[in-house]
């Protein structure tokens, strides 16, 4: 059974792929997203002249998956407009952001509209994912299972709300995104505490839907604790650690690759690709340190049954983990810069 599973999520994966035949001007067609494609770029589309969002959507945030430029990016493209700057200056006007510049109700809308998205995503990924970890019910499961649901359950987050708010549902990934010139500063802070209170919500509606006796993994062995993330004590405290930032690091970058611009091509397997990582990390990772790699999917359970043993390790390794790799792949591979088509 689980090898049929695989196949078929092998098999989804390679149909989601766009063709060879599809580029990424194919992509945004006048039937996609935008009206007019670019004239000023090759390596990667950006647009010209096309007004895709209002003033108070773009420029100011990133296109929620990250297909779209940043804040510092002008609204009408053109490559004498395009920022020359490519080190401190363009990272900290990134950071700055322009969300909250020049407020009014339609920008106020949009922010709360992407702090609503990462809320209800994030619930959607602790409410399906800890499900999967109910044994009192039917049957006990076993770490195959328990990692293809939370795979499953990233995948509906994505599928349901990356068009609202770019469904993050991690504040490390959130920072990964920060660090690549996809979120502000202040969107990042928005974003980490509605994250935190979708888990709280997502593992709220488990908790009340479902019988107190099944809040167990195995029927013989009750845990009181369920879906609250704890490390294998036969590991050190060092190993705790490093396997937690490791498998974080994976998934962060995961998340560099597919937001990468050059990747344009692909977006329509976003929900799969990731869905698929975490599953892929989350099945051998789980024997160590519980495999996390997100402090929101942490801190809801624990919210819950007021269990904070070992806490700080779901958001130290996870955190320094996104920090790291995504400062490395913005010097390492970074995209390149756009080119004046003759």
């Amino acid at each position: 059974m689980k090898v049929i599973i695989v196949a078929l999520a092998f098999v989804a994966t390679v149909a989601a792929l766009p063709s060879t035949e599809r580029s990424a001007r194919d992509l945004f067609s006048v039937e996609s997203y935008a009206s007019q494609p670019s004239k000023y770029f090759r390596n990667y589309m950006d647009f010209e002249g096309a007004d895709i969002y209002p003033d108070t959507y773009y420029p100011g945030s990133v296109y929620p998956d990250g297909l779209y430029p940043s804040s510092s990016y002008p609204k009408k493209f053109s490559y004498e407009s395009y920022p020359k700057s490519f080190g401190f200056e363009r990272f900290k006007r990134e950071l700055i952001g322009t969300e909250f510049k020049d407020m009014d109700t339609e920008k106020w809308l949009v922010v709360i509209r992407r702090a609503l998205g990462e809320l209800f995503a994030t619930a959607t990924l602790i409410f399906i994912g800890c499900m999967g970890l109910v044994g009192g019910l039917s049957k006990t499961p076993d770490h195959f299972s328990v990692a293809f649901n939370f795979g499953i359950a990233v995948m509906a987050g994505l599928i349901t709300f990356s068009h609202v708010s770019g469904a993050h549902m991690n504040p490390g990934l959130s920072l990964t995104a920060m660090i690549l010139g996809k979120l502000s500063l202040p969107m990042w802070f928005i974003y980490t505490i509605f994250q935190c209170l979708g888990a709280v919500l997502g593992f709220s509606i488990l908790y009340g839907i479902t019988p107190s006796n099944a809040f167990v993994t195995n029927p013989d062995k009750p845990m009181p604790n369920l879906c609250c993330n704890a490390p294998n004590p036969m590991l050190s405290g060092s190993q705790q650690f490093w396997s937690e930032f490791i498998f974080s690091a994976l998934l962060s970058l995961l998340a560099c690759a597919v937001w990468d611009r050059r990747n344009l091509d692909k977006h329509d397997s976003v929900s799969l690709r990731f869905g698929l990582g975490v599953f892929a990390i989350a099945y051998g990772g789980v024997q160590y340190s519980g495999c996390s790699m997100n402090p929101a999917r942490t801190f809801g359970p624990a919210v819950v049954w007021n269990y904070w043993d070992n806490h700080w390790l779901y958001w130290v390794a996870p955190m320094l983990a996104n920090l790291v790799v995504a400062s490395f792949y913005r010097i390492v591979f970074p995209e390149p810069k756009p080119q004046p088509v003759e």
